[in-house]
């Protein structure tokens, strides 16, 4: 692994708030979209794992009630085999172990656990697959043509401004052999959704970006796969950014060219 690829883990893997994050901005902002956002995710899972220790209260005495075991008289005789430096030591690990004990604790199973659900929805399912499947018929007209990700990413940018869109526009490299066309914004519902189109054959593609957050739809959903007018429609959330993704495919194979 190269030293660029170790010093970036090294960051991301750092707690929310550690002043050294911010030189995560410097080194991701020559990186692609795509790349970038995966970055990203990383970091957001790293930012979730953090969030979900509990606080774990010590008082702010504990670490000088521990060293003063040694010098009382009442100590335990064991105290006087083991010399004020070790004792001393095992004080420290204590302090460390204390809130891996507590996370350990707060996250052992209960019998009253409910599993959570990943899965979308059904009705914003349907919702999403009908509003995107309405678009894609209507083979809006494309505000870029071209093949070049990287242009129709930087076009996309610009088109998504006078929307006050919360998220970067990303074009992602397809798994399967589809050729981009272009792309534009569009309405989607309420609101405004980014939209490319890619062809395989004489087999049209549409892959939807958009703010799931007015349709109510949660992040960290699994992939679910939804069949409306005769297209399958699959449907995911998006690359850290608060965005959905959807794209609608006239066969299930297409459905496997996107995360």
């Amino acid at each position: 692994m190269s030293e660029s690829f170790e010093q970036l883990r090294e960051l991301i893997s750092l707690r929310p708030g550690d002043s050294r994050r911010a030189e995560l901005d410097s080194r991701l902002a020559p990186m692609t979209g795509e790349e970038r956002a995966r970055w990203l995710q990383v970091m957001k899972e790293t930012d979730i794992f953090y969030d979900s220790l509990p606080q774990v209260e010590i008082p702010a005495d504990l670490q000088a009630k521990l060293l003063e075991i040694p010098q009382k008289q009442e100590a335990p005789a064991i105290a006087g085999r083991i010399g004020p430096r070790r004792l001393r030591l095992y004080a420290a690990c204590l302090l460390i172990l204390l809130p891996i004990a507590g996370y350990a604790l707060w996250n052992m199973p209960r019998s009253d656990t409910q599993p959570v659900s990943l899965a979308l929805a059904a009705d914003k399912a349907a919702e999403v697959a009908n509003l995107a499947v309405e678009s894609h018929e209507a083979k809006l007209p494309l505000a870029v043509t071209s093949n070049d990700r990287a242009a129709v990413e930087a076009a996309l940018q610009g088109e998504m401004k006078p929307n006050d869109m919360p998220f970067p526009a990303i074009v992602p490299a397809p798994k399967t052999a589809l050729t981009l066309e272009g792309g534009g914004v569009c309405r989607f519902g309420s609101m405004r959704a980014v939209f490319t189109r890619w062809s395989a054959g004489s087999k049209t593609y549409t892959l939807y970006q958009f703010d799931g957050k007015p349709l109510d739809i949660k992040p960290g959903f699994n992939k679910t796969i939804v069949s409306a007018k005769g297209y399958k429609v699959s449907i995911w959330p998006g690359y850290e950014n608060p965005c959905t993704w959807a794209l609608v495919s006239s066969d299930r194979a297409g459905l496997e060219a996107f995360d």
